[in-house]
């Protein structure tokens, strides 16, 4: 993974500034870990979306393509950054199953 973007995002998940969700990259309670990703790299490619079955508001990152997506970064995105999707699906598992940030963080530093 590239290394610069990789520190960013460790610092990012610890900074506070995030408030973590699950099952979607971003909505209107935080976002999961790799939203986060999202947001370091393309900051400025969200659009709000629809409800979901709670009511709760889920963005759509849209990537270079114009494609849109709310679960998981598209490939074109993984690539610009060089982490793996079979890395992506475990951090979205590890997300998705209840670890911290700062736990999520501590493995992208030692593994990535």
């Amino acid at each position: 993974m590239d290394t610069a973007i990789r520190d960013q995002w460790v610092e990012a998940l610890l900074s506070g500034k995030y408030h973590q969700t699950k099952a979607v990259l971003r909505n209107e309670s935080g976002y999961c870990c790799l939203g986060v990703l999202c947001d370091i790299v393309k900051p400025d490619s969200w659009l709000e979306g629809d409800e979901n079955e709670d009511g709760v508001v889920v963005y759509m990152f849209t990537s270079y393509d114009g494609a849109t997506q709310n679960t998981m970064p598209s490939d074109e995105i993984l690539g610009e950054v060089d982490l793996d999707p079979a890395q992506a699906d475990r951090l979205a598992t590890m997300n998705d199953e209840g670890k911290s940030f700062a736990e999520i963080a501590a493995y992208i530093k030692a593994a990535l």
